[in-house]
């Protein structure tokens, strides 16, 4: 301790004096704790941006996951009946009933232009000036009856 004593007493008096660096160690504590302080508030600050992110992600999940589960579920449908065509197409069972469907159609077709014809025919076996000839005498008889009511 004698070192010591006897080095403090060595010293200039020009030198920093005790109250000096007691000053600087005050104001460097102090500059320290302002940086401590903004440290603590940026940490807080990046703490609760965390928190609200990871609540608006869980919110986003909680409305969006039931849609997505409901499209796939119609995805699903929609490529179940997909896959059920292309069975058919790839059996043929598809062409035969559109074959047959057309075959039932064109017989239906033969039948119906078979009884235009008979239709046509039966007038053409109508006496058209008899036909007239008979409208004319009707209207000649009904003539003065509707006279007599009038």
């Amino acid at each position: 301790m004698d070192d010591l004593e006897t080095k403090s007493q060595q010293m200039p008096d020009d030198s920093f004096p005790v109250s000096e660096l007691l000053r600087r160690i005050e104001e460097n504590t102090a500059e320290q704790k302002r940086s401590a302080r903004k440290q603590l508030l940026w940490v807080q600050f990046c703490a609760v941006m965390a928190a609200v992110l990871t609540l608006a992600t869980f919110a986003a999940g909680a409305v969006l996951l039931p849609r997505i589960y409901a499209t796939l579920t119609r995805a699903d449908s929609v490529l179940q009946n997909l896959e059920t065509v292309t069975d058919d197409l790839a059996d043929g069972d598809l062409f035969k009933n559109m074959d047959l469907f057309m075959a039932e159609g064109g017989s239906a077709v033969t039948e119906t232009l078979e009884e235009a014809k008979s239709a046509l025919e039966a007038l053409k076996s109508v006496d058209i000036a008899g036909l007239n000839k008979a409208i004319q005498d009707l209207q000649a008889v009904v003539e003065p009856l509707a006279r007599l009511f009038r």
